[in-house]
């Protein structure tokens, strides 16, 4: 064995002066009558990955003689098994991507492992499926940073647009009525000016749609006739069209200023988490996942069952609901900064919601994608959807504001824990002096959670650098 480990062949040229009677494998070379054996290791960049046997009835025909040749041919086997272990990781890809979709490096080897199984599976002519995997024994975290009143923005730039081009046709219509005297350009005028009147209330479900389909469907069928009855008129519609077919359509400006306002803001806060999980995961491997709403929500799952090779030390989790609390903080400063260079003007609100409960994540093959087990964790998922309209109790206050950071919680120790994170960070000078506690009023069936609440100091230079040694320092 220390033989092969080294990659050394090993020869046995007449097995009946070795073998001991009462070996069981004695007896099996016995019974296939086989008088020389050798084992020649095949290794690939330095590591042992085969093991090719040759056996012989005759006695001494396996000889140094044999090893020679063998050793002449290596190299073929060598390049045979590159290529094997190329395809075999090429096809574990392949069922990973077709069952999985993409994987957090963090957890891909448990999906590697179970592409294994279904692959030789698959090989050996069973029918299998790959099952759900489980990560049992993980603490959540969840954070969004989300732009206020996004939605009142969004209809105020898309009214406006409207209007825009509503007042534009009302204009060419009431001189197509004054010069044709015709009386149904006296009701398209009438038929405009009632969506104006109604937009001018509000925007409402379905607005947006229905005046384009009145514009596309009422209106702009009559420019051809309009724009033959006098050279006013003619060059009205032309500056109608030069609006419409531009490069940004003038008739979308406030839509496009929104959501290049919009875009901004949410790659600053992807590209600053971006950066920021590059330290984190060096600390502690963990579960990472994103996705935009209005603004930008993150998922951390951090646990012993996600990670293989490394011991799991709650220090990880204290140190990782730190890092989240600063990358906000960090993130919001960022914000602030960029925030006179946007065409519409956005203000975020930051939310941390804390459970300290480990819980059970399964990556569901049917859906592609991660859920939590479990009713009382399900519990948790209801929470995440439902606190951001969260009120203080006995108020019509909104818990989370622009230029706080709002941090939720059920449990005493939970609130110790965090008071305790939020007097550092008062220290470093992230957020101001003062820690707001507040009772939350009821949501959708929540009771009982309560909440911290802090002012953001943008006043300091951040240095995320120094922040993590910082960090280390404090809980080492």
């Amino acid at each position: 064995i220390s033989h092969l480990k080294s990659h050394h062949n090993e020869l046995i040229v007449d097995l009946d002066s070795i073998m001991d009677s009462t070996c069981d494998v004695s007896g099996e070379f016995d019974k296939k009558k086989i008088g020389s054996y050798a084992i020649f290791p095949i290794s690939v960049d330095g590591e042992l990955l085969a093991l090719l046997e040759m056996s012989s009835h005759k006695k001494g025909m396996l000889d140094g003689i044999v090893a020679k040749k063998f050793e002449n041919i290596k190299t073929l086997f060598n390049t045979s098994i590159k290529r094997y272990l190329r395809q075999y990781d090429v096809n574990l890809e392949a069922i990973i991507k077709e069952k999985c979709t993409a994987i957090h490096p963090t957890v891909e080897w448990k999906f590697k492992q179970e592409a294994e199984t279904y692959y030789r599976n698959k090989l050996n002519g069973l029918n299998s499926e790959m099952t759900d995997i489980d990560f049992p024994g993980v603490h959540p975290l969840y954070g969004q940073i989300d732009i206020k009143d996004s939605s009142l923005k969004r209809n105020a730039a898309i009214k406006n647009d409207l209007m825009d081009q509503l007042k534009d046709l009302q204009r060419i219509i009431e001189n197509a009525f004054l010069l044709s005297n015709l009386p149904y350009y006296g009701q398209l005028l009438n038929m405009i000016n009632t969506r104006m009147s109604e937009l001018g209330l509000g925007l409402g479900v379905g607005d947006e749609v229905a005046v384009l389909d009145f514009i596309k469907r009422e209106v702009e069928p009559n420019l051809e006739h309009i724009e033959s009855l006098n050279m006013e008129c003619a060059r009205l519609i032309a500056k109608y069209q030069k609006k419409l077919k531009s490069n940004t359509n003038a008739y979308n400006k406030r839509r496009n200023q929104y959501e290049s306002s919009v875009n901004a803001v949410t790659s600053t806060i992807t590209e600053m988490m971006i950066e920021r999980q590059l330290i984190a995961q060096e600390m502690f491997p963990h579960y990472y996942e994103k996705y935009k709403t209005d603004g930008v929500e993150h998922n951390i799952y951090i646990g012993d069952s996600l990670v293989k090779g490394r011991k799991y030390y709650d220090l990880y989790l204290k140190n990782i609901r730190l890092w989240q609390i600063m990358s906000m903080i960090e993130i919001e400063n960022r914000l602030k900064q960029e925030h006179d260079s946007l065409k519409v003007k956005m203000n975020v609100c930051s939310l941390i919601l804390v459970h300290s409960n480990a819980i059970t994540i399964r990556f569901r093959m049917d859906e592609k994608k991660f859920d939590v087990e479990g009713a009382y964790n399900i519990r948790y998922e209801i929470i995440k959807k439902r606190i951001d309209k969260s009120l203080i109790q006995k108020t019509k206050e909104r818990l989370t504001q622009p230029g706080k950071l709002a941090i939720v919680f059920a449990h005493p120790d939970e609130r110790l824990e965090y008071i305790g994170y939020l007097k550092y960070m008062e220290s470093l000078g992230y957020i101001k002096p003062g820690i707001e506690v507040h009772d939350l009023a009821p949501v959708q069936g929540i009771n009982g959670l309560r909440a911290l609440r802090v002012s953001i100091n943008y006043d300091q230079d951040l240095a995320i650098d120094q922040s993590m040694k910082l960090i280390e320092a404090a809980l080492n």
